[in-house]
């Protein structure tokens, strides 16, 4: 597959949004809000969230691809993987290896950065971390060997949700599809992944300074939620669009 596709496909991800702002935001908008709503559960919190996880890229796959298709996105999808046992039982295996391979990789960034963290000093009045003592002590191995050891689990799960769901597939086999299918056309998913990055995040932070040089910290401080549902939204999209073509039979891009 021509790299360029990548390009394609995050125009894909662009026109889904116009086709169905309102749904498409609120979709990506409930799951990241329940993710972070299980996140802050004590004790059970990381392990509930990173389960969530298969269902919620459901979710918004299949939101995305109703709305390219001119269809208006819906719950339904959701709710029948909830509900269909085979679904729930791979969608939920599919979580549980999530869980257990981020669980490792947050193991061996507390392990590598341990000395790093223990540099770390409060402020004065005890409230918080004194930003100093964190920028002169910033784990920059335990972020780089984490960072490579996520590639491969990323590129194995990022598919897998909807491999379960609409490729009728295993979770085993699903992880197998998702990761050579990426590496496959790691240059189509690079592309568009570095397109992704370079646009929104350049164009959030150029903002971000416009208007703290301006002093509308205030305006700042109300636009990035909304800016950040957009960016979220897109990049869900995106999913699904490197799903059509780099695992779809009939690929649109």
């Amino acid at each position: 597959m021509n790299n360029a596709a990548g390009i394609l496909c995050f125009k894909r991800a662009i026109l889904a949004l116009r086709l169905q702002p309102l749904t498409l935001v609120g979709t990506s908008v409930f799951a990241a809000l329940l993710t972070i709503t299980f996140s802050g559960i004590p004790l059970a919190g990381t392990v509930l969230a990173s389960l969530w996880m298969p269902f919620s890229a459901v979710l918004t796959g299949i939101a995305t691809r109703d709305a390219l298709a001119g269809r208006s996105p819906s719950y339904a999808p959701l709710l029948s993987a909830v509900k269909d046992h085979r679904d729930r039982k791979e969608l939920l295996t599919a979580g549980i290896v999530y869980t257990i391979l981020t669980e490792l990789l947050t193991f061996v960034f507390t392990w590598l950065a341990r000395e790093d963290i223990a540099n770390w000093k409060l402020t004065e009045d005890g409230l918080g971390l004194d930003t100093a003592s964190i920028a002169g002590n910033i784990p920059w191995e335990a972020i780089l060997v984490t960072g490579a050891l996520y590639v491969p689990v990323l590129m194995m799960t990022a598919f897998s949700p909807l491999l379960i769901v609409l490729g009728r597939q295993s979770a085993g086999k699903s992880f197998f599809y998702s990761f050579f299918g990426t590496l496959r056309n790691f240059g189509t998913v690079l592309l568009a992944v570095l397109v992704f990055v370079v646009l929104f995040g350049g164009s959030f932070a150029l903002l971000e300074v416009a208007l703290l040089s301006v002093g509308l910290e205030g305006f700042f401080l109300f636009v990035s939620p909304l800016l950040m549902a957009v960016i979220l939204t897109v990049a869900n999209a995106l999913v699904w669009t490197l799903y059509e073509a780099v695992l779809s039979r009939e690929p649109f891009c």
